[in-house]
């Protein structure tokens, strides 16, 4: 998605889509690593259009906490349930 449609949706609806990425990630975690992955490489570029929209400047710091903790899951180095995640959304 292009960074300046990303940036037109509001702050709901980005968390949202986010959310739904994770989630999809969750159905998969314990059935196709493959598509658990492409998944979380969804959430995590979404994350990304996220942190540099300036409507989430004050939100920042949360924001790329979210991020490292799904890189953690893309790296195998989290191994229990991401859907604790999309509960911290």
């Amino acid at each position: 998605m292009k960074p300046e449609r990303w940036q037109t949706f509001s702050r709901h609806d980005q968390l949202l889509n986010i959310g739904s990425a994770i989630m999809r990630a969750s159905n998969w975690q314990n059935k196709d690593k493959e598509k658990f992955v492409m998944a979380i490489q969804e959430a995590l570029q979404l994350l990304k259009l996220t942190i540099t929209d300036q409507k989430w400047v004050k939100y920042r710091y949360a924001l790329e906490y979210l991020e490292a903790e799904l890189e953690k899951f893309e790296r195998g180095e989290r191994k229990d349930n991401i859907e604790i995640l999309y509960q911290a959304l």
